[in-house]
């Protein structure tokens, strides 16, 4: 007879292998496990339970005997009876699985699944960390049981539905992991199962996502696979077609998403060119296109009640419920990176989030943050808070008898330490060196002495590294992590994925994920990369304004003058990582989102910039120095990048407070970035004068409480300033400024009539300006019309009388020496650029004629050329109209500026008019064109407009210039991977791109905007110009070598268009385009024979008919295509330089 067995010890050995079976498997929910439990083993558990006279107890000694084959037999009886009767009602199946009649009682509940959880958490289960709030327990139950079997198919074709539309995450990045299950579980909608819509949002190790991810690359293995639910998804994405095509496109994670950015609340669209997305935020709808890299969209509205983003894959949508109301007990929390997490209010349910960093933004001030809190905006009130929560902990925001509490979920967490660049987009790598993780374990997570250690891998790497955590390390493990890859991985900016094991078990407890620069040892200014070495995976070709030092292992821009610099990493599978960094100092652009178009503009520094209260125009300021922007009582932080809402700014503005500072945090260093201005529409306006009076009449819609009146000498540069009061009379005793100001309402017309009596006594000599700005219902603007021209008042004043004659100044500014002149000449010609309204400008028309009398002091002084030339590219002010192009133009005064010798354009100030930058690339050629190839100033390309192009490669100097050959190289020059450049509002040519494809087709393309923009009021300046151009199409060139004086001139084409079906604007570009051209030339060939441009000028004067007429013309050609003509100029002075002479 053989010997026999204790049956006990045969559950044993079954419970033992099954619990080697969980360990060992990536399945981290029990429910996938039903089949290992053998059917006869299940009978014989009910049974003995139906026999016991206590069935919980029982079960609970079955738990600690055998927890495998009890926890099994446990989740099976709840999965098959999982969502009958609601989504939360499980108990029923719980006491049919225990064979107990009576419902249980709480305590009864609270032993079970402390217990069951306690059983899970042995097996190496992902347990639920939620221990409180509403159904809790319940939810550990639902967990543990999974999505079941039956629903596998339909869960899989959401998934492959959603992955076409929104794009597939990688498996190394949890962040994106949850992002994508997020929006699928919105997507589960009826008649698609709450039971497995359940069971995925309480799927917070993203197993079915990564479990989708996986499979989708390679099918299962019936022979491998670890369960039913594994083979089944399987079937179902393989037998569709689209799951070839996420797989061989790779198709990238495209999710819009709400983002708390930079002090905004706003739309992140994804990466994309083209794609059209629609947004609605409240009643305001806007369509968007897609850029090449992420772009931000902040709301107009700061308090919007919820968004819905549309693209244009149909099943694309999101909607986000924000500010349900105004009233200020609501707050929002977002995530680190800025992504929304969460809305709520005071006396709210208590808010549980997984423990780590958060906003805050409030509608209120918590009591006792006062010192904390940020303020955010006045009107309407917002504030924003940093919160940490460690794993359990409990934060309470109280304000007054009101609080809202946050609780950490009770679980493992990862926090990494070190030091982090963040780019423009919001992206972030954080440095090789010095690189810490810590690691944040629950003290529940160390239970019979369990083990943890962390392990380390890389996007597109086999390597994995590995670190332990020992027990005494549990409340703050802290790894050096830069010492760990320092010597085993390659120098690279990679994805470093650290995930948290147990001891024994093939399941990560805990995944996190960040971009690391391996090999880079420092960054200074944010600017400057100091490597060990290179990262092996930067793109060369596919970064820009990138500098690369191979020597000493350097990166940096190139350029100084385009805001940006960006450099392209190759992560594997065509998959790429962007990082646009600024370059440094303080960089403006102004954002437009009142159309439906988002329009930019880049500011210049010192500017004025016009601001209202229901303005949708967005402020973004760069800088490479931390530190704080300042107007008033506003102040803000601003650390790389801040976008700021200028209808906000209109309630700072006041009497001298009307100046954006930036103050750098390290130095204290004050800088004034831009003038601000709110105007007020004038409904009538004159200025006269009598005896020893002045006047000044203008009439408003509401009565002006204040009025400022700033008064300035153009010839001294003095300036006074002085706050009036309405209604009464003013004296500054320490000053000449003496007056009254009044204002009347105008019942019957329904305004109110202002009137400033200025008393000319004692009123020194000079040629004055007088600005005004009126305070009207506490806001502060400066006067102006509908279309934004603007009032000034002006006048000569000599011993107390006014006139308006310059020739009355001539003694005082031609017997001053040429520095003060030149100084002078600057004020004038700031003015001159200003768009006033017309019944302003009768009384200015003198600062014109003093302005022509400066500049005649200048003509044929080529020593002050580098001076006259900074002054002819100041732009004009911020504030006027995008159609405005001034009456006068010194560059249209003085065009022998442009013909002087190359040597003389060596010291034009450093700008950012590429106009300028071609010009003092010009004066580089003193050595020939062969060292600004070497150098990578010049395009490569252009040498092979030269017909001994070989010789070129082998050193010889460039002879034989060809035009056609030139235009047909740019043409079929391959610019796939660059032209996204011409999208970009903050890119100019620079270094490298001289001469080559993309600076034609920018400067092309700033000709046809410059055109657009000024179609409105420009129309009698513009028939004469077009009709000038057509004229002197074959105007001849004396004395010019016969292959540059016949044939082709000019490049003359738009990038995707033949010549023969351009559409009529088109036609008129070109036209002025070889105008430009021509007059390129000439200038550049005065440079070598003298007479032939005051030959070319005449000849245009007798064209446009009219000698008063000639600046106007010309001055509008130069004005909208500067940029083309700085292309032409730079070209004909590289071709004369071969092909003629020096010219120097």
């Amino acid at each position: 007879m053989g010997e026999a067995v204790d049956p006990q010890d045969k559950l044993g050995q079954i419970d033992r292998n099954l619990q080697n079976n969980i360990k060992t498997g990536d399945i981290p929910f029990l429910g996938l496990y039903s089949r290992l439990l053998d059917e006869n083993i299940h009978k014989a558990l009910n049974i003995s339970l139906a026999k016991s006279r206590d069935p919980l107890s029982q079960y609970l000694v079955y738990l600690n005997n055998w927890p495998a084959i009890s926890v099994i037999y446990l989740t099976t009886h709840v999965c098959e009876g999982f969502g009958l009767h609601g989504i939360f009602e499980v108990y029923p199946f719980i006491q049919s699985a225990l064979q107990i009649q009576l419902p249980l009682t709480t305590s009864q509940k609270i032993k079970l699944w402390k217990k069951y959880r306690a059983a899970c958490f042995k097996l190496g289960l992902s347990i639920s960390s939620r221990l409180s709030g509403s159904h809790f327990m319940v939810n550990e139950y639902l967990r543990q049981s999974g999505v079941p079997i039956p629903f596998v198919g339909d869960l899989t074709d959401k998934m492959l539905r959603y992955g076409r539309i929104a794009g597939i995450p990688d498996d190394d990045d949890p962040t994106a992991i949850r992002r994508w299950q997020n929006g699928l579980s919105m997507r589960l909608l009826p008649p698609f199962s709450t039971v497995a819509r359940q069971a995925i949002d309480l799927d917070d190790t993203g197993y079915y996502v990564r479990l989708f991810l996986k499979l989708l690359e390679k099918p299962a293995e019936p022979a491998t696979a670890q369960s039913d639910f594994e083979l089944r998804m399987s079937d179902a994405i393989h037998r569709q077609q689209i799951a070839a095509v996420l797989r061989r496109k790779g198709k990238s994670l495209s999710i819009a998403q709400v983002l708390w950015r930079d002090n905004q609340l706003g739309v992140e669209l994804p990466p994309g060119e083209g794609i059209e997305w629609s947004i609605t935020v409240g009643d305001v709808t806007t369509n968007k296109i897609g850029q090449i890299e992420s772009r931000f969209i902040p709301f107009d509205n700061p308090l919007p009640p919820f968004v819905e983003i549309i693209g244009e894959e149909r099943g694309s949508r999101i909607k986000t419920i924000l500010w349900e109301d105004d009233k200020n007990n609501r707050l929002l929390i977002f995530s680190p990176s800025g992504d929304f997490v969460h809305a709520s209010k005071l006396n709210e349910e208590p808010i549980t989030l997984e423990p780590g960093d958060y906003q805050a933004l409030l509608r209120f001030i918590p009591d006792g943050l006062d010192e904390t809190i940020e303020v955010v905006r006045r009107q309407p009130s917002l504030y924003s808070l940093p919160l940490r929560l460690d794993p359990g902990q409990k934060v309470v925001l109280r304000h007054g008898p009101a609080n809202v509490d946050l609780q950490a979920d009770l679980k493992p967490f990862l926090l990494w330490d070190g030091v982090s660049i963040k780019g423009i987009r919001g992206n972030e790598i954080y440095c090789g060196e010095d690189l810490k993780l810590h690691a944040l374990i629950p003290d529940e997570f160390f239970v019979e002495g369990v083990k943890y250690y962390v392990r380390f891998s890389q996007s597109a790497r086999t390597e994995v590294l590995t670190a332990p955590l020992t027990r005494f390390q549990q409340e703050d493990a802290s790894i050096d992590v830069s010492a760990l890859i320092r010597n085993n991985w390659k120098p690279a900016v990679t994805r470093v994925l650290a995930e948290i094991f147990r001891e024994g078990i093939q399941r990560p407890v805990f995944r996190s994920s960040i971009m690391v620069w391996i090999g880079l040892r420092t960054v200074r200014n944010r600017t400057h990369f100091y490597c060990a070495s290179l990262p092996d995976n930067l793109i060369d070709d596919e970064s820009d304004n990138l500098f690369v030092n191979r020597d000493k292992s350097t990166l940096s821009y190139r350029n100084e003058d385009n805001r940006f610099f960006r450099m392209v990493f190759n992560l594997g599978d065509v998959k790429r990582f962007i990082f646009t960094l600024p370059v440094p100092g303080i960089f403006m652009q102004l954002k437009d989102y009142s159309a439906s178009t988002e329009t930019e503009r880049p500011i210049t520094k010192g500017g004025t910039l016009s601001i209202a209260w229901n303005s949708r125009n967005v402020l973004e300021v760069s800088s490479t120095s931390k530190g704080f922007l300042k107007l008033g009582n506003f102040r803000t932080n601003l650390d790389f990048s801040k976008r700021i809402a200028l209808s906000g700014l209109v309630e700072y503005l006041g009497p001298e407070v009307d100046t954006l500072q930036f103050i750098d945090e390290e130095t204290g260093c004050e800088e004034d970035l831009l003038h601000l201005v709110s105007p007020h529409e004038v409904i009538a306006y004159s200025a006269t004068h009598k005896s020893n009076l002045y006047r000044i009449r203008f009439s408003l819609s509401q009565e002006a409480t204040e009025v400022t009146m700033k008064a300035t000498n153009l010839l001294s540069g003095t300036c006074e300033t002085h706050q009036l009061g309405c209604n009464r009379p003013f004296e500054r005793p320490e000053s000449w400024l003496r007056g009254c100001l009044t204002c009347e309402n105008d019942n019957q017309q329904g305004i109110y009539n202002h009137d400033l009596l200025l008393s000319l006594d004692g009123w020194p000599n000079g040629a004055w300006i007088i600005d005004l700005e009126a305070n009207m219902n506490g806001r502060w603007g400066k006067l102006s019309n509908a279309r934004g021209d603007k009032f000034s008042a002006g006048f000569i004043i000599l011993d107390g009388t006014i006139s308006t004659n310059a020739l009355s100044l001539d003694q005082d500014y031609k017997g001053i020496g040429a520095d003060a002149q030149m100084e002078m000449l600057r004020r004038f010609n700031e003015r001159m650029l200003s768009c006033y309204a017309l019944e302003s400008w009768k009384d200015l028309n003198w600062v014109e004629d003093v302005w022509h009398g400066l500049l005649d002091e200048f003509r044929g002084q080529a020593d002050y050329a580098s001076a006259l030339l900074s002054f002819s590219e100041q732009p004009t002010p911020d504030e006027t109209s995008c159609s405005w192009v001034p009456m006068r133009t010194l560059s249209a005064y003085c065009p022998e500026l442009y013909a002087l010798p190359a040597r003389y354009f060596s010291k034009i100030p450093n700008a950012a008019s590429l106009l300028i930058k071609c010009l003092s690339t010009i004066s580089r050629m003193q050595h020939g064109l062969l060292p600004l190839f070497h150098e990578a100033i010049l395009h490569q390309i252009f040498a092979v407009g030269y017909l001994n192009v070989h010789q070129i490669m082998r050193g010889a100097e460039p002879r034989q210039f060809d035009m056609r050959t030139y235009k047909d190289a740019l043409k079929q020059h391959d610019l796939t991977d660059r032209m996204r450049l011409l999208r970009q509002d903050d890119w100019i040519p620079g270094a490298g791109d001289y001469l080559g494809a993309l600076h034609y087709l920018y400067a092309l393309e700033k000709l046809e905007q410059g055109y657009q923009d000024t179609l409105t009021g420009n129309d009698y300046r513009r028939g004469k110009a077009l009709f000038l151009c057509r004229s002197l199409k074959h105007y001849p060139i004396p004395g010019l070598p016969t292959h540059l004086g016949n044939g082709m001139t000019h490049l003359g084409y738009f990038r995707n268009y033949d010549d023969d079906n351009l559409q009529v604007i088109q036609q008129f570009i070109l036209e002025i385009s070889q105008f430009l051209s021509l007059f390129a030339r000439i200038c550049r060939w005065e440079a070598r024979n003298s007479g032939c441009l005051a030959r070319f000028i005449t000849q245009v004067k007798n064209i446009v008919g009219e000698p008063s007429q000639f600046e106007s013309v010309f001055g509008y050609l130069l004005y909208i295509g500067k940029e083309i003509f700085g292309f032409y100029l730079l070209l004909w002075e590289a071709v004369l330089r071969t092909d003629y002479n020096t010219g120097s």
